[in-house]
């Protein structure tokens, strides 16, 4: 994993405005097919890791476990987060690669 890499790439689709973070909104995003990738929080709780994982199986989309919640959240310039949905194609592949 580049994790430089990542943090940059996380950081600019954040300013970009092509993110949704929090379980509610990740899940919105998901249903609605605009979710490209999800990034889940490693220490999220167990009863939130299987509910997205359920919900990406059913739209086939790849979950990625990355960071911690405070991580995950300062990266991105929020509280604590343990969801984070990528909303753009382009942003989605960068991580990916850096992945």
């Amino acid at each position: 994993m580049n994790k430089d890499r990542l943090l940059n790439t996380l950081s600019m689709a954040a300013r970009a405005r092509r993110i949704t973070s929090g379980v509610t909104l990740a899940t919105e995003a998901i249903k609605k097919g605009e979710a490209k990738l999800i990034l889940l929080a490693s220490d999220a709780e167990d009863e939130t890791k299987k509910d997205i994982y359920d919900l990406s199986q059913k739209y086939s989309l790849e979950v990625c476990e990355v960071f911690n919640k405070e991580t995950l959240g300062g990266i991105i310039g929020k509280a604590q987060r343990a969801v984070v949905a990528i909303l753009d194609a382009g942003f989605s592949e960068a991580i990916k690669r850096a992945l």
